[in-house]
């Protein structure tokens, strides 16, 4: 879900290009890449599955935590320094309109996250995405990152949650796994389209929306192909897209 940035981007197609580095013939391309992976593994239904769990907020708020430290051991205190300090609204949400997000401090100077858990396994997943992007947010130290790299971040840290569960709950896995894919189809059905259709209209009004299939294919290449050390570097700022590109030799 959409983090609240410290810097927005401009406001037209030319803006995003420019600001992410990027042209309409290496959007392109990276689109490409999902179709050569073979990466569109997702559910087609209409309606996300309602697999739930019986953990608690607090332990779902654990969970997220813990999936974080595990990608990230060298780098383990950041990510409890944000567990204990982040300010976190988990209550379930009685507006259906209401979608999660992220903000870069609270005022206690660590984010707010506003995801509500009632214990359904799609929650949990949104739930890692925002904790992760509040991990992004305090191992950058202010410095700003552009949305599809703050996606990037969100996405990897999706990863690393099914890695955890991989080796905690057999079954909660499989739930997450066919939940996870069920989004990962609905990113592309919903957003891919309006990318490609902007990429040939430079007038079309900037949309957040475009972030997400680019970097939920580059968060897979990511977490593929690089070290935890490599990915921190994204988490931290310290890598724009281009250098990453360059990892990926994309």
């Amino acid at each position: 879900m959409k983090v609240t940035p410290q810097k927005q981007a401009k406001n037209f197609l030319p803006d995003w290009l420019t600001l992410h580095g990027l042209d309409a013939e290496k959007c392109h391309k990276i689109l490409a890449l999902r179709d050569e992976s073979g990466q569109h593994t997702g559910t087609s239904a209409a309606s996300v599955p309602q697999h739930t769990t019986q953990l608690s907020a607090v332990e779902a708020w654990q969970l997220v935590s813990r999936a974080l430290t595990a990608a990230f051991p060298d780098d383990h205190q950041t990510v409890e320094e944000v567990r204990v300090n982040t300010k976190a609204d988990l209550r379930r949400q009685t507006d259906a309109g209401q979608r999660p997000l992220t903000l870069h401090d609270a005022g206690n100077g660590y984010p707010y996250i506003r995801c509500g858990f009632g214990g359904r396994v799609a929650e949990l997943i949104y739930l890692q995405h925002e904790f992760a992007h509040a991990v992004q947010l305090v191992a950058s130290k202010g410095t700003f990152l552009a949305p599809v790299l703050r996606e990037c971040c969100a996405f990897i840290g999706e990863l690393a949650l099914l890695d955890q569960l991989r080796h905690e709950d057999a079954d909660l896995f499989a739930d997450a796994e066919a939940t996870w894919q069920f989004q990962d189809a609905r990113i592309f059905r919903r957003h891919q389209s309006v990318l490609e259709k902007a990429l040939g209209a430079p007038d079309t009004p900037y949309n957040y929306n475009w972030n997400y299939p680019i970097a939920r294919i580059l968060s897979a290449h990511i977490n593929k192909q690089l070290d935890q050390k490599q990915k921190w570097q994204l988490f931290s700022a310290k890598i724009d897209l281009s250098d990453l590109l360059e990892q990926l030799d994309i």
